[in-house]
């Protein structure tokens, strides 16, 4: 993560142009906490080019099996399965404690597939929400059998839940453009 912000920090810095940093998130165990320096980073070079950035207000991600993210400690939900459609909705250890294989042999079992990765963290989410330069983004495969909730449930939950049952800011605070 940190290589990646400061790769784009230093291209539009090169470039002389602004930056977007879209889905600015901390996957994975390893990065959670990250958000409070990559927000200061992100602080500091803003004062020499225009930096804004977009999140999606879910600790959760959604998209196609990857087999790399299996056997790595990640809460894993299967959303759909082409060859084992009756292992929808069941996380993938309930699935290997069934089959009595890996996590990758369960997943190649599975493919193609769609999941939901429960890899982020709720205090990071919260963190880079709240800041000043960070607008709610949507996101999602429209295409897919269970799409993420992002694909259309990004405003909804940042008015329900940051506003009204978190109060991580009040309704004029999230509707300024």
């Amino acid at each position: 993560m940190d290589e990646a912000l400061e790769e784009a920090i230093e291209i539009a810095e090169h470039a002389r142009g602004k930056l977007v940093i879209s889905h600015h998130h901390c996957t994975r165990r390893t990065n959670f906490g990250k958000s409070r320096p990559s927000l200061a980073r992100i602080d500091e070079a803003r004062r020499r080019i225009d930096i804004g950035m977009d999140v999606y207000p879910y600790a959760a991600s959604s998209t196609v099996l990857r087999l790399e993210r299996c056997d790595i400690g990640i809460r894993i939900l299967i959303a759909w399965s082409d060859p084992h459609p009756e292992r929808a909705n069941r996380e993938l250890p309930d699935i290997v404690r069934k089959w009595g294989c890996t996590e990758r042999e369960a997943g190649e079992r599975l493919l193609p597939a769609g999941t939901v990765y429960f890899q982020l963290d709720e205090g990071d989410v919260r963190n880079i929400l709240r800041h000043p330069r960070t607008m709610a983004g949507s996101d999602g495969l429209p295409h897919d059998r269970h799409p993420h909730p992002c694909l259309w449930g990004t405003f909804p939950r940042v008015l329900g839940h940051y506003v009204r049952e978190v109060g991580l800011f009040s309704p004029e605070e999230v509707c300024i453009v």
